[in-house]
């Protein structure tokens, strides 16, 4: 699945029971310490961070969402429960066959892995995100991106996660929308925030992409992977056109708490194309958000803003390709 910067932690799925406890069926989620013995030959530290419980399996799913670069923190989709009655930061509960979203974390202080913690009950239409795609044989992480730190995630759902109403103004279909999930927010417990939800509250205005009927553009879904109601989407995987299997994935999720992202919803005075265009939500005093932020291309939101980035009034949708390492520099088309 990935690995530490420094190569010494290595996460991988696995359906063999490595370990004592660990799921009869389904994909179990190792990671594997590397140490050096007295001999000075090096050895795996092996631990399931997924073990069964209550004799249900766990079934970790897809590609891996994100992930610290030095290996202390790891977030998974699995569809067993691993936190008993514990609600997660949108009040909703873990269930059995559901495509839960989960963080673990290392204690450096314990040197032992945290409890699993939920994120999110995510739909299964929300697969793509984590690791389908109709367009190629194999399991590709679509969107859902971390910062390089791990503290932020970044992903879609077309499920209500924070109590906004993301039912589309036409069909009355839920539409995607992108989330950002603080690990270290509300003082360690996780702090959760739709980064794209419309900041007067009203329904979102989102287009039906895929299977020929228009709405998402190719050049804001390369890998056709969203075919349902969408009102905005993080930057996709690239692929190579010439080649067919070469696959990037943009910044824009960074350290800071600022997460790019792509909307044909107009979510702010100065959007008014009605088609595709660049934004950014910035947590408060990050940036240019401050507490008092607001223009016809920004908007307050609860923690934070959100700014429009293209121009709002192209006849064409704009579409972002990468960002520098900061995210202080944005690059689209």
């Amino acid at each position: 699945q990935t690995a530490s910067a420094d190569g010494s932690t290595v996460f991988f799925t696995d359906t063999q029971q490595l370990t004592p406890g660990a799921s009869g069926s389904g994909a179990d989620l190792y990671v594997c310490e590397i140490l050096t013995n007295e001999a000075g030959k090096l050895e795996c530290a092996l631990t399931d961070l997924t073990p069964e419980t209550g004799g249900e399996s766990v079934d970790v799913q897809g590609i891996l969402p994100g992930f610290a670069e030095n290996g202390s923190l790891v977030y998974f989709v699995a569809d067993g429960v691993l936190t008993g009655k514990e609600a997660g930061p949108g009040g909703e509960e873990a269930r059995a066959g559901a495509p839960n979203l989960y963080v673990r974390r290392y204690d450096g202080a314990r040197r032992e892995w945290e409890a699993p913690r939920l994120i999110a009950v995510l739909s299964p239409e929300d697969a793509n995100d984590w690791g389908r795609s109709r367009s190629y044989g194999t399991a590709i992480k679509l969107s859902a991106e971390s910062s390089p730190s791990g503290r932020y995630l970044a992903f879609t759902s077309d499920q209500s996660l924070t109590g906004y109403d993301n039912r589309n103004l036409g069909s009355g279909k839920p539409d995607e929308e992108v989330y950002r999930y603080d690990a270290e927010g509300r003082g360690g417990q996780g702090e959760l925030v739709c980064a794209s939800c419309n900041p007067t509250g009203a329904v979102p205005d989102g287009r039906q992409s895929g299977n020929g009927l228009g709405g998402v553009e190719l050049h804001a879904d390369p890998v056709e992977a969203w075919t349902k109601w969408v009102a905005a989407i993080t930057p996709d995987a690239r692929r190579d056109i010439g080649v067919g299997t070469s696959i990037s994935q943009p910044r824009y999720v960074f350290d800071s708490g600022r997460v790019l992202f792509e909307a044909v919803d107009s979510l702010v005075p100065a959007d008014s194309n009605g088609n595709w265009d660049v934004y950014e939500y910035e947590p408060t005093g990050v940036g240019g958000c401050t507490a008092a932020s607001g223009s016809a291309t920004v908007a307050r939101r609860s923690g934070g803003c959100v700014a429009l980035l293209s121009s709002g009034v192209a006849t064409e949708g704009a579409t972002m390709l990468d960002a520098s390492a900061s995210g202080n520099d944005v690059f689209f088309l």
